[in-house]
């Protein structure tokens, strides 16, 4: 999705009128469903003022495809800014170009990870260079368009308020990422120029726009043989934004652990992973820990750590605590939570209960937070869409386009009702279910109705207790409404 498309004479325009932050608000809130922060809006006004300043060369054509906010699809992650057209040789070309406000930096231990001021504070993030070419290889992952045709891809970044070269951003240590996307400070404007000039001497007449925007989203990859280069030592995904933080700060805490030295890592919001038979053996139950020696891990990573349960065993009558366990068998433990997906009683793995737990066998805590998601079609997509529909998080699915689900919103309780029961004459699939805010009267009186709401005249009693879990395909429990716990 493109929050902002134009031509380079169009944008030029937007810009020297004082309107640009405007116009891609405007669009932002039509496309998105909802507007952003006030440091966004102002980001805008000021990163396109230096942009408009690097295009004013009447060698980039007038004609070629500006786009800005590109959202890579299947993911939360937008493009700041896409300059796109055609070579000497009539080559199509997109031109990614990270943005940043930033003034000063801090070189860290980190591959690819860099610190400055973001967010209201000092914090490790994405070296710019890193940022730009794994959006990127991203991209050329998932668009048909791009991995399949002929469009070039040329990531760059540009930090455009960072006045001195102090050797930070520019230095050897990010020598890899920097090659893969050269990254251009406040003095370096005509080297920006030049860089775009070799790779856009011709406008595409959005020819170039359409096919990436249009382009199916289709992993370039085969999974199967990806994992199997993996465990060769074979770098096969890009991890992108948090994704690279969380790894490099998990990568840094393993190596770093000892017996006397432990630690644990909580990531929260982490999307579940899934097991191939080919690597199996790498994998094992969350209750195969209870007899382990201890620290007999180097590391130990724990995905879904929110169903963990107190005791194991088929019975539930092994061992002590399953968290326990865990950090006393390794010197380092990573637990990915997302403590919205507990299922059932049984499941502990809060992160005030992974925290007791650490604190009391002496291991050191550390916390992160994962936002960069990929989201398929299905129950998961829309669960991530209502997530960012309510600003519960941020997730990939701004919108429900591409998933097959009928949301609506109506004026009445009776309004619901009818379409259910419409919905219901297809195959006997559909049912009513509500929050348990009505006392279950017709338990002990079933001719009682339960759910009163008397300013709609609707009145409707509970699933009956002699259906039990049947009440889901029982033909008449249409009528009832179902507890969301039934």
């Amino acid at each position: 999705m493109i929050v902002y498309q134009s031509t380079k004479l169009n944008f030029t325009n937007d810009v020297v009128t004082n309107n640009i932050e405007n116009v891609i608000l405007d669009i932002f809130q039509k496309r998105i469903g909802r507007s952003t922060s006030k440091n966004e809006i102002v980001s805008w006004k000021n990163s396109m003022m230096y942009m408009e300043n690097i295009l004013q060369d009447a060698e980039i054509p007038n004609d070629c495809g500006v786009m800005i906010e590109y959202q890579i699809p299947q993911t939360s992650k937008r493009v700041d800014f896409i300059l796109t057209g055609q070579n000497d040789m009539r080559a199509d070309h997109a031109v990614i170009i990270e943005l940043k406000q930033w003034e000063s930096a801090q070189i860290t231990e980190k591959d690819g990870i860099i610190s400055t001021y973001v967010g209201n504070g000092v914090r490790e993030t994405n070296h710019p260079s890193y940022q730009a070419w794994s959006y990127a290889a991203l991209l050329s992952s998932f668009n048909e368009a791009v991995y399949k045709g002929d469009i070039q891809l040329k990531p760059c970044a540009y930090l455009h308020n960072y006045s001195i070269d102090d050797d930070v951003v520019t230095n050897e240590f990010y020598s890899e990422y920097i090659s893969k996307a050269p990254v251009f400070l406040r003095s370096d404007a005509l080297k920006l120029r030049a860089f775009i000039k070799q790779f856009v001497k011709h406008g595409d007449r959005g020819k170039v726009v359409f096919q990436i925007e249009s382009g199916k989203i289709r992993p370039s990859k085969n999974l199967a043989e990806s994992l199997a280069k993996m465990l060769d030592g074979k770098q096969e995904f890009v991890m992108v934004d948090d994704q690279k933080v969380v790894y490099e700060i998990a990568l840094h805490l393993a190596k770093k652990s000892t017996e006397k030295n432990k630690n644990v890592l909580i990531v929260q919001g982490g999307p579940g992973t899934r097991k191939l038979t080919e690597i199996s053996n790498l994998f094992t139950g969350s209750g195969s820990f209870v007899n382990s020696p201890k620290n007999v891990f180097g590391a130990l990573v724990v995905d879904e750590a929110h169903r963990l349960n107190e005791k194991s065993g088929m019975f539930k009558n092994k061992g002590e605590n399953q968290i326990k366990e865990i950090i006393e068998a390794s010197k380092f433990s990573v637990f990915f939570v997302d403590e919205d997906q507990k299922v059932t009683f049984h499941d502990i793995g809060e992160k005030e209960e992974i925290k007791k737990w650490a604190q009391k066998l002496g291991a050191s805590v550390h916390e992160a937070e994962l936002t960069s998601q990929f989201r398929c079609n299905g129950s998961d997509g829309y669960l991530a869409w209502l997530d960012n529909a309510l600003q519960i998080r941020e997730t990939a699915n701004t919108t429900m386009a591409g998933l097959d689900f009928d949301f609506q919103v109506v004026d009445s309780p009776g309004k619901l009702r009818d379409i259910i029961f419409e919905k219901n004459k297809i195959n006997n699939k559909a049912r009513l279910v509500a929050g348990y805010c009505w006392d279950w009267i017709s338990r002990n009186k079933p001719k009682l109705n339960d759910i009163i709401i008397p300013e709609f005249n609707f009145s409707m009693r509970w699933n009956l207790a002699s259906d039990g879990n049947l009440w889901i395909i029982a033909p008449e429990s249409v009528n009832e409404v179902g507890c969301i716990h039934t």
